[in-house]
């Protein structure tokens, strides 16, 4: 089920990234993670492995250089807004413990 998951989050950043910036998912593919077969694999549906080392290379990738303009696609986590959260809540805490 993970790995479904995986390739389809990388798929829908991948479609919506190329689509923005007007450029094939297979350019995509060798800006994000230096391959430009990872994507166009996985939009075919063939058995394309790759490792958690290049999924969050690819999300790191998108979520450092997604166009302004582009809404993030939906159901994907995107990992700057985690972090800002995060650090909200650490903030909320430390505030809490002082008062």
């Amino acid at each position: 089920m993970l790995e479904i998951k995986t390739k389809a989050d990388l798929l829908a950043l991948a479609t919506a990234y190329a689509a923005a910036e007007g450029i094939s998912i297979s350019t995509a593919g060798v800006r994000a993670t230096g391959d430009g077969t990872l994507f166009v694999r996985i939009q075919q549906g063939h058995d394309s492995s790759f490792t958690v080392r290049k999924f969050d290379e690819a999300v790191k990738f998108f979520d450092e250089n997604w166009p302004a303009c582009t809404p993030w696609p939906k159901g994907v986590a995107r990992p700057s807004r985690v972090r800002k959260s995060k650090t909200r809540e650490a903030a909320r805490l430390r505030r809490a413990r002082a008062a």
